[in-house]
């Protein structure tokens, strides 16, 4: 059965919603949310991802628990500080472009995104960008 996109989409939402346990306007401000994080971090490393590679998918499965965190205002425990320093002096550019998102996101939605999450934001920014220039 074929349906039409408007349906799928209304569907794809429900589907958002479940998983998520966000309400409807929540479900429907995260897949555009997505699209501008992903924006981000091309104009901020300033090229193009590979969405073929198997770093962007863990990219976007990170960035979708993100989001779930986001909505269900939860976060990582607090983690190793001395891991965090040597992973930021390491990727200095993809821990800015991890700081950008995370001030979109405040601005968007409110949330304060921890440090540790800025921490793995920093490290899939990464390696996405390192199977990109490949």
């Amino acid at each position: 059965m074929e349906l039409p996109k408007d349906e799928a989409g209304f569907i794809a939402l429900h589907i958002i919603n479940a998983e998520m346990d966000a309400d409807m306007e929540q479900a429907m401000a995260l897949p555009g949310m997505m699209r501008d994080i992903l924006n981000i971090i091309r104009y901020a490393m300033g090229q193009e991802l590979d969405e073929e590679s198997l770093s962007y998918e863990r990219l976007v499965t990170h960035l979708k628990f993100y989001l779930q965190r986001i909505v269900k205002r939860t976060g990582y425990p607090e983690g190793d500080e001395q891991m965090r320093r040597a992973i930021q002096k390491s990727c200095p550019e993809e821990a800015a472009c991890a700081r950008r998102i995370g001030d979109f996101v405040k601005k968007k939605l409110g949330y304060e995104t921890p440090e540790e999450e800025l921490m793995y934001l920093t490290l899939h920014i990464s390696r996405v960008v390192h199977d990109s220039r490949k």
